[in-house]
């Protein structure tokens, strides 16, 4: 098949290499490369303002997410290019993006569906979902509905499309084989975690080390980290009972923990950080940039960088991370009909994957520091790619979650339409991956 699109400007990275072979009892295996493709996406937000978004921005960034579904669904040939509010007395495909009409959560009786400036001027109007066998729907999420509109002010649906998934990469043999000559093996051994790092009750770092203590026996090739370092919602942070800054506080615990893992677990082993907008130290923005690569000085060539959310190679596999907590979000504000026994996480897992987006939730929850301007300047929320693996850390239920990477079409019983061209494409999957907080207040996690 084909190769994974050219990353996009500063995404371009070499991951240190080194030569194959078997490892040293307690030494990680060489030759594992992470190159960044995209830990600088947002690297230069730090020479960028934030806190500037505008209602222009912010327009701007919902119309272009209805305007690319429109245009992945044009190229498969289905025609969606037609104001929503048209009187349309035979089945027709509308695409928009789902608003609730009322200040509570959205349910069946007020969801509202908003075109595009292009094609509706903004508009909205109501769909009937009442003849759907299932819905799953969130504020934000751009859809394709097909269904008649005899008065112009409510569509009722007989089938919709949650959205249209990138490619996903694929590795061409000699890629494949030039791993394996370089790793002595086709298999590569990664390791999450997600913060807190420590208890509520102390800033010991405990768990963080015992973790890290642990892999030091049997380093993997991989170990991901994902923030927050240090929490913000820490008691004792909160409550200023400190005696240091937030940044010592990082190189002191968090940072001298890395560098004596990488030290013990031998050149091999490589660490990619993500921050968190909970990092008291760092930029509470999403998107996020990534720490400083001189905070690792003595072993920059073992630690990676990421902004948050990110993509990142490690060797042929793509790897796409983001701190923030969307599951959690999206299932606060989802409206999900389903039969008895369906799988609720499932859903919430493959929302960023056919949304292509890592926060295709609008208006954000609060609190998710969302700035348009910068998502838009960097392209850093999209999913042009459907990354092999994504890691979606979360207060809810750790899961691991194996996920079409395909339209998912939901249609009434009897209809065959336009959409329904859809659900003969042959489905990738992608793995969704929620490790758990490695400390849940007074006690560790996973």
């Amino acid at each position: 098949g084909g190769g994974l699109p050219e990353a996009r400007g500063p995404w371009q990275g070499a991951g240190p290499a080194g030569p194959g072979g078997e490892p040293g009892a307690g030494q990680a295996r060489a030759g594992t490369q992470v190159p960044s493709p995209g830990g600088g996406r947002v690297c230069g937000a730090r020479e960028s303002a934030y806190m500037h978004d505008t209602l222009e921005s912010k327009a701007r960034y919902v119309n272009q997410r209805i305007l690319h579904l429109a245009a992945r669904l044009q190229e498969k040939g289905i025609e969606c290019d037609r104001p929503v509010s048209r009187i349309a007395n035979e089945p027709e495909v509308v695409v928009g993006r789902v608003c609730c009409e009322s200040e509570g959560r959205l349910n069946e009786a007020s969801i509202l569906l908003e075109g595009s400036v292009q094609d509706s001027r903004g508009g909205r109007i109501r769909v009937d979902t009442s003849r759907l066998p299932k819905v799953s729907l969130f504020p934000g999420q751009t859809v394709a509905f097909e269904g008649v509109n005899p008065s112009g002010y409510c569509m009722v649906a007989c089938a919709m499309a949650d959205g249209v998934p990138g490619a996903l990469p694929r590795s061409e043999p000699a890629e494949l084989a030039e791993v394996v000559s370089r790793t002595g093996t086709a298999a590569v051994e990664m390791v999450v975690a997600c913060g807190p790092f420590t208890t509520s009750e102390d800033l010991s770092y405990k768990p963080m080390e015992v973790l890290l203590q642990k892999l030091q026996e049997a380093p993997p090739d991989v170990l991901v980290l994902s923030g927050p370092f240090v929490d913000r919602e820490h008691p004792l942070i909160k409550k200023g009972l400190i005696d240091a800054t937030f940044h010592e506080l990082f190189l002191e615990k968090p940072c001298a923990l890395i560098e004596e893992y990488c030290k013990a677990a031998g050149p091999g082993a490589q660490v990619v950080l993500l921050p968190s907008i909970r990092d008291a130290h760092h930029d509470p923005v999403h998107p996020q940039p990534a720490f400083e690569p001189r905070l690792f000085q003595e072993h920059a060539d073992q630690v990676t960088c990421i902004g948050s959310p990110g993509l990142f190679r490690c060797n042929e596999l793509l790897v796409g991370g983001s701190s923030h907590d969307i599951v959690k979000h999206l299932s606060a504000t989802e409206l999900h009909r389903a039969a008895p026994g369906s799988d609720r996480l499932l859903s919430l897992a493959g929302h960023p994957i056919r949304q292509g987006s890592f926060y295709p939730l609008y208006p954000p929850a609060l609190g998710a520091c969302l700035d348009t301007t910068l998502a838009q300047k960097y392209g850093a929320l999209g999913l042009e790619v459907t990354p092999d693996l994504l890691i979606l850390p979360s207060d809810l239920t750790p899961f691991a979650k194996k996920v079409p990477a395909a339209p998912h079409v939901v249609s009434k019983d009897g209809h065959s339409g336009c959409l329904e061209a859809l659900k003969a494409e042959s489905p990738g999957h992608a793995i969704c991956l929620n490790p758990g907080r490695l400390a849940r207040g007074a006690t560790g996690g996973t």
